[in-house]
């Protein structure tokens, strides 16, 4: 019997092989994308999963409350951390890690290597994150401040085959000694690594602070405890530990300072959600976004429902041309049972072959899918359980819910009907694949919104005016290994024909780090609370940035005691006129306090990325004698940057050490801050096109069954006048009513998901009306497209052959 179920089922797939080819395009289309993103899925729900204890390791962080704002940060004071250890019963262990900014160079032998995943941790640091010791052991490794552990590739890098342990690397601040060789750590984690330092070396703990946030803190719960029972200790902590400080920093109480809006709300965050569950200020390294794994989720959902209903709806399509053949079974003695064992084998068959070329496309296709998420994702059935489960899982989950239907329709005719010549398509039959064809182009629609709104976002935040001019920018970073040859190294560069202008700056323009700082105004009791940043005399100038009252920093004056502000500052601390206001800054990063005095107001500058509102900053400008800059950012000519950049290199090499130039483009640097929406918009564009093309297989199919079924009445109509722009409007008529009904359902959904997307910015885009009218217009010219090859091949079909038709 089995035998003879699987010849019905090739004879019945090679009988009508165009239908049987195309079920199989769109299934195995549908398959391979929903396993790519399954695979992508899976890793990002895998992040920080290796960790022993993972269930009882939480990271302590900062809510920041501000007068008139919140911040969130991944950072606290670093001797919070001692005060947790010893006050806090339900801790068991306490670990830091702090992680400088910017990159460090190492020498060896000669050879500079510029390295920018440095952190510095403390001992425990290799129990805690389960990251294995290969040489040395935990206690033994950060013997003395200037120790340095090595991953496995790093020390690969600089010793090759040869012993590390004992090697010195050379930095500009002085020797590191190699005393150990540690695992590469997981690139599912959200730390990431190259070198790590002893905690030791930097002093944190020479003066204790509980107010400047600098580490990243990390604590394991004993067996039991929860992450309320911790949070609701913190406050008694605070007050009891920082508000000493506070007092001596502001000269107020920790009342009176609390109850002016200031406030530091601690709370844990589990260690393995952080990856796709937290953007905080200063993450040790970008992290996912949870909103963004539902998005493909969502996708991969869509893709194999529409694959799915393409394989629906030729099936009871093709219900008339299976009539016959269910009457005659029946009366030979087949039961419904058998039918529907036949009919379901048959879609398990065509889901079976549909699988093995999705597997193949999968492989295929898997370079672009990683270039797509920026990811080293493999594939190996063979090795990992889980692909070869997912895959055989769709096949057989796609197989029977989407063979059950037509199964049950195909195994329910009457044989005394259908032999007798009377059945037609049920109305429900035709409801159903009518409904089904709307569906699909509801989620193709959506599709399309999305992938036009998340572009012409990209395009809004490209062309909105930033408050500073950042093309033509060259960027170097790391300046500070320039030390007191910064200002002559500064004067070089401006010879060169192809600067325009040189200006320093101690951290990026936009998305660097700002460090905060507290002002009051005289005769105001209230401590306004703001960041800053350093520049030069020339920053304002050269960046572009458009003074609105009062003036710029500037030589002829002794800056040294001025600041400027932005707009946003004037207008949160209720500053009618500032220009000339004396101010005292009472806490700041460096902490130089004193009297200043504004001398300038500048229009706001985006600071941060378009995700994040503008808020109150500030600018100082240091005395010649303590600039070091962090970064030179170079204005060069239009037209010139490569020649411009080859000069400048040629200039870093006569004044360093040693240390490679490290330049950055500043367009560059502000388009990485949207690599997530950049990725957002690929994937859209992708996947949307991918839905549209699966969508399009099966109206092809069903337009070219549709059209088979009414040759004799096209032959007719033919023979009493119709043209054949007459036959394609008949068969398209259809078809567009539901493209256009699909369009009418899909634009209230796809307004809300995209509302909901552009939450994620403080700046956007208004969603235009043009988006739904575009996407609804490449709906229908896609439908025609689909179905008008068989529509003019029947319009132009001899009537003599199509009343000859069966």
């Amino acid at each position: 019997m089995f035998r003879n179920v699987v010849k019905v089922a090739l004879r019945n797939m090679r009988k009508k092989w165009v239908f049987t080819l195309i079920n199989i395009l769109g299934l195995s289309t549908g398959i391979a994308c929903f396993f790519l993103i399954m695979v992508d899925v899976r890793d990002e729900f895998s992040y920080d999963k290796f960790l022993e204890n993972g269930d009882r390791l939480y990271r302590v962080a900062l809510e920041r409350i501000y007068p008139s704002n919140r911040i969130f940060y991944a950072i606290i004071p670093f001797s919070i951390g001692d005060a947790i250890a010893s006050d806090i019963p339900e801790v068991e262990r306490m670990t830091r890690i702090f992680k400088p900014g910017g990159s460090v160079v190492l020498k060896y032998e000669g050879k500079a290597y510029e390295e920018t995943r440095l952190l510095f941790v403390e001992p425990n640091f290799f129990n805690s994150f389960s990251i294995r010791l290969v040489r040395g052991t935990p206690e033994t490794v950060f013997s003395t401040p200037n120790s340095l552990v090595l991953t496995e590739r790093t020390a690969l890098k600089y010793f090759g085959k040869d012993e590390p342990i004992g090697k010195n690397l050379i930095t500009p601040q002085g020797p590191f000694l190699v005393s150990g060789v540690c695992q590469n750590p997981p690139e599912n984690s959200h730390l990431a690594f190259d070198l790590i330092g002893s905690l030791g070396l930097l002093g944190l703990s020479r003066r204790p602070d509980f107010v400047s946030f600098s580490s990243h803190t990390y604590v394991l719960l004993r067996p039991g405890a929860t992450p309320g029972a911790v949070e609701g200790r913190m406050p008694a902590l605070v007050e009891k530990y920082a508000a000493g400080q506070i007092q001596e920093e502001t000269g107020q109480s920790f009342k009176a300072y609390t109850a002016a809006g200031n406030g530091y709300r601690y709370f844990l965050q589990p260690v393995r959600s952080i990856h796709l569950r937290s953007r905080l200020e200063s993450e040790i390294r970008p992290n996912g976004n949870i909103a963004y794994v539902y998005i493909l989720i969502a996708i991969a959902a869509f893709l194999i429902v529409i694959a799915s209903i393409n394989f629906v709806n030729l099936s009871t399509a093709r219900s008339t041309a299976r009539a016959r053949e269910v009457g005659i079974r029946k009366i030979a003695g087949t039961t419904r049972g058998a039918l529907v064992r036949q009919f379901l084998f048959e879609s398990l068959l065509t889901t079976f072959l549909s699988v093995v070329a999705a597997a193949l496309l999968a492989k295929l296709f898997l370079p672009v899918f990683n270039q797509l998420t920026r990811k080293t994702l493999a594939l190996d059935l063979l090795k990992d359980p889980f692909q070869l489960v997912l895959l055989i899982g769709l096949g057989l989950g796609v197989g029977l819910l989407a063979g059950l239907y037509p199964a049950l329709v195909l195994s329910s005719f009457r044989p005394v009907t259908v032999l007798k010549g009377r059945f037609t398509t049920s109305r429900t039959g035709i409801r159903l694949r009518n409904a089904l064809v709307v569906l699909q182009f509801v989620i193709s629609i959506v599709c399309m919104a999305m992938t036009l709104l998340v572009y012409r976002q990209l395009d809004f935040m490209r062309q909105k005016d930033l408050g500073f001019r950042p093309a033509d920018v060259l960027v170097i970073e790391r300046a500070f290994s320039l030390r007191q040859r910064g200002e002559s190294f500064k004067q070089e560069l401006l010879r060169l024909p192809g600067v325009l202008g040189v200006a320093g700056s101690n951290t990026f323009v936009s998305g660097g780090y700002y460090a905060g700082d507290m002002f009051q105004a005289e005769g105001d009791p209230e401590i306004k609370t703001t960041r800053g940043m350093v520049i030069d005399e020339d920053f304002i100038g050269t960046l572009g940035l458009t003074i609105s009252k009062g003036r710029g920093f500037s030589r002829d004056f002794n800056e040294a005691r001025n600041v400027i502000i932005n707009e946003t500052a004037m207008r949160e601390f209720g500053w009618a006129d500032p220009v000339g206001m004396k101010v005292r800054r009472t806490g700041g990063a460096d902490q130089e306090t004193g009297d200043y005095t504004i001398v300038g107001v500048v229009k706001d500058l985006h600071y941060n990325s378009l995700h994040s509102p503008i808020n109150s900053f500030v600018y100082f400008c240091y005395a010649p004698e303590r600039r070091v800059f962090g970064n030179l950012n170079i204005r060069v000519k239009p037209g010139s940057l490569t020649a411009t950049a080859a000069a400048i290199d040629g200039v870093w090499k006569s004044f360093s050490s040693g240390e490679p130039i490290r330049q950055t483009l500043m367009e560059d640097k502000l388009e990485a801050m949207y690599g997530n929406e950049r990725t957002s918009g690929r994937i859209f564009s992708l996947f949307s096109g991918l839905a549209i093309i699966i969508a399009c297989i099966g109206l092809f199919g069903l337009s070219a069954y549709m059209t088979e079924m009414r040759t004799k009445e096209i032959g007719v109509r033919k023979i009493l006048g119709s043209t054949p722009s007459g036959v394609l409007v008949l068969l398209s008529r259809d078809f567009s009513k539901l493209v256009v009904l699909a369009l009418v359902l899909a634009v209230p959904v796809s307004y809300v998901a995209m509302a909901r997307w552009l939450r994620n910015f403080a700046f956007r885009t208004d969603i235009g009306l043009w988006i739904f009218v575009a996407a609804g217009l490449v709906a229908l010219a896609i439908e025609q497209a689909a179905i008008s090859y068989q529509a003019l091949k029947a319009a132009h079909t001899n009537p003599a052959d199509a009343l000859r038709f069966e």
